[in-house]
């Protein structure tokens, strides 16, 4: 699975994988929406390119999906489809760059399930097991 929500007493707890780190922060995106509503209800017919950079791999994750919160609470968007085109260490810490893919939400087409306030530090982990990328986080429910 390219997700799976661990057990927490206050907050989401999100446990994603991928064979590489763009497959899993593509996948930790997937499991923050699919919490919010159903992945296959949400549509990827409007795109958006987003780039970000940041001193550390961990920083860089946090800012990911921070700013994927931040265009949902402030465009109404909804995403399901997430391009990681590039992720990679520059001469000041970490990039990513990529196309995200969504909808705006729309009460008659989606049924709104966690309401998720903001990302956190708590207990992030990105390690290598094997031949997977592994990524867990806490969201602030």
């Amino acid at each position: 699975m390219d997700f799976k929500y661990l057990e927490h007493t206050a907050d989401l707890k999100i446990q994603a994988s991928g064979k590489t780190l763009k497959q899993a922060f593509s996948n930790a995106a997937k499991g923050m929406f699919n919490a919010m509503v159903k992945l296959e209800d949400i549509k990827p017919i409007k795109k958006q390119f987003i780039n970000i950079e940041s001193e550390s791999i961990e920083s860089l994750f946090f800012d990911y999906i921070s700013k994927l919160l931040f265009l949902q609470d402030a465009e109404s968007m909804l995403y399901s489809k997430f391009i990681i085109k590039s992720l990679r260490r520059n001469d000041k810490g970490w990039y990513l760059e990529a196309d995200i893919y969504g909808e705006k939400f729309d009460e008659k087409l989606h049924t709104p399930e966690t309401m998720i306030k903001a990302m956190t530090y708590n207990e992030l982990k990105i390690e290598k097991k094997g031949k997977y990328r592994i990524i867990t986080f806490l969201l602030d429910i």
